[in-house]
């Protein structure tokens, strides 16, 4: 599985003219001022509904045979690879709670990753201290998602047009107007540590998506 699947995948743009003021269905014989409250207001908008993309988790070996192969400058200077730590057989991945608990005590249940042997060597001489292996976790988990999207852009303009040639547009745009959060992925660092020590691995520390955002507009058309 790819680290970029995504299975559900919705996303729907619309515009509607508000059926109200001179011409249209509702009031259509408005006029004057009453005319220029009701008629002329549209609203626009994107909407993207889309679940979270797999994640998987992983440990950095340091000083080992592993890291002759690459992986670029890893703590201290050292190199270091990342590798697949073992995924325990059998194990229940997900945790219960709300995605606000889970975010912060755990996204998934993290005792079902465990590190594999480093098999470190002596950065002095060389010497191999250990049998070092690949771990058993796949490339990435279609049980553990990162978190889905639930995203609304809205705008709503006014037109009023003062003559037959100039008209006076006024619009208010929302991002992420339901202020809806996504947070961010979970530390997926498995480490060195047993699992149970390690207190960030699984947790959340991060927004994925920004805050709401409000802004207006003023434009003379002619």
């Amino acid at each position: 599985m790819s680290s970029y699947d995504v299975p559900q995948n919705l996303s729907i743009g619309y515009g509607v003219d508000l059926p109200f003021g001179y011409g249209k269905h509702y009031m259509g014989d408005a006029h004057g001022a009453a005319n220029a409250i009701l008629g002329g207001w549209r609203v626009n908008g994107i909407t993207t509904l889309r679940s979270g993309v797999p994640i998987s988790a992983y440990q950095t070996f340091l000083f080992t045979d592993l890291s002759n192969f690459g992986g670029g400058q890893g703590y201290f200077g050292a190199q270091g690879l990342w590798m697949r730590p073992d995924l325990v057989p059998g194990c229940n991945l997900k945790v219960s709670g709300s995605r606000e608990q889970r975010a912060t005590t755990g996204w998934f249940n993290s005792a079902c990753f465990a590190p594999v042997d480093e098999g470190r060597v002596d950065p002095n001489t060389g010497a191999g201290l250990g049998v070092v292996r690949f771990g058993n976790e796949p490339r990435n988990i279609d049980s553990v998602r990162m978190d889905h999207m639930n995203n609304w852009d809205l705008s709503i303009a006014k037109r009023n047009d003062i003559t037959e040639r100039v008209f006076l547009q006024f619009t208010a745009e929302f991002f992420n107007a339901f202020n809806h959060v996504r947070f961010g992925a979970p530390d997926n660092n498995v480490g060195s540590l047993p699992t149970a020590l390690n207190g960030h691995f699984g947790v959340v520390t991060s927004q994925a998506n920004p805050a709401r955002a409000i802004q207006f507009g003023l434009r003379v058309g002619f």
